[in-house]
């Protein structure tokens, strides 16, 4: 190999990408679970926005979405899926925000927004995360505030310590507006599959000394618009009474609810140092979600006469949830035979 190559291909440094699979800090290459990890800029740059953005970045995760784009994301991970679509089933793919487990779609379809970064673990993760988590895991971290540093960017986060080295808080705001794209035949419906949604996060790192730390964090989403658009794919005019021009991006639907999608939570991490081998962490989480939405997928058209062709009834799916959940884990900062013990409720 010719000198110079070889001086390029020493100056060649990867980035150390730091993750947390293990219920500790850890090196990506010296955790042994088979892991896809990205960090902020990864998510910025491939513009993820909702969970199941990340489904095109990760080998082997499929992503359906059964209720459309806005509402509760269904994953298959290397083949483990859930066949049973309703609203109040737990995925084998477990799904957590800043160490909070969210148990249903109802407190699933968040907006992710302002993250630290993402880590999605392949096969089962019984040990350390639970029944729910037979097929993998997905991990969500939100950005902390910084104890000696301010900083912000213009979609609107900031963060900034109060007391130096003690005291800081950051706050995050997410709003997007978007037009409906799919148009029905029916004079008079608004166009459906639009988007209405904010969400805000204020958070908050108090270090009151060396071994302690916690963080407070409170969201709140509200997502609205109207409902998904379904398209019928064989228009029968002697069916329907419909022989007008029907296009790809219209529908037959007879009216547009507007959908409600709403979450607000609230997490507590407490990290204790014991000693300079053991620490312990507490998680405590609580959410409420509320998930509303009304789509018509028939009544494609109306007859000459002004009579309805009903091809399906309006579907109506909701769901509402309390939840809270309290861990305990002790870990290790060695790499002896104990390492983590955590306890879910």
């Amino acid at each position: 190999m010719a000198p110079g190559l070889v001086q390029a291909a020493e100056q060649v440094i990867l980035d150390e990408v730091i993750v947390t699979a293990e219920r500790r800090s850890a090196r990506a290459q010296d955790v042994p679970i088979a892991i896809s990890a990205f960090s902020a800029a990864d998510l910025e740059s491939r513009g993820v926005r909702q969970a199941g953005d990340i489904a095109a970045g990760v080998p082997n995760l499929m992503l359906s979405s059964p209720y459309g784009e806005e509402a509760q994301p269904t994953f298959a991970l290397r083949g483990v899926t859930t066949n049973d679509w309703s609203q109040n089933q737990s995925s084998p793919i477990a799904m957590y925000v800043d160490d909070v487990y969210k148990s249903v779609g109802a407190v699933q379809a968040l907006q992710t927004y302002d993250l630290d970064r993402v880590e999605v673990l392949c096969s089962p993760q019984g040990t350390l995360y639970g029944k729910n988590a037979t097929g993998g895991a997905m991990n969500f971290y939100s950005r902390n505030p910084s104890l000696t540093e301010t900083d912000g960017y213009i979609t609107a986060a900031a963060g900034t310590p109060l007391v130096e080295n003690t005291l800081a808080v950051r706050a995050a705001v997410f709003y997007e507006q978007r037009d409906g794209r799919v148009r029905s035949v029916v004079p008079g419906v608004e166009p459906l599959n639009s988007i209405d949604a904010i969400s805000a996060r204020v958070s908050f790192l108090w270090k009151p000394t060396d071994r302690l730390t916690a963080l407070p964090k409170v969201n709140v989403t509200d997502s609205g618009g109207t409902p998904y658009g379904a398209h019928a794919l064989n228009n029968n005019p002697s069916v329907t009474g419909f022989s007008g021009d029907y296009g790809w991006f219209n529908s037959g639907a007879k009216y547009a609810i507007h959908k409600k999608l709403k979450n607000d939570g609230a997490s507590l991490k407490l990290d204790w140092q014991l000693s300079d081998h053991y620490t312990l962490t507490s998680v405590t989480g609580f959410d409420y979600g509320l998930w509303y939405e009304k789509s018509d997928d028939g009544a494609l058209a109306v007859t000459d006469t002004g009579t309805a062709i009903h091809l399906d009834d309006p579907n109506t799916y909701s769901s509402s949830v309390n939840a809270f959940s309290e861990e305990l884990r002790i870990s290790s900062h060695d790499l002896g035979s104990f390492r983590s013990r955590r306890i879910r409720s």
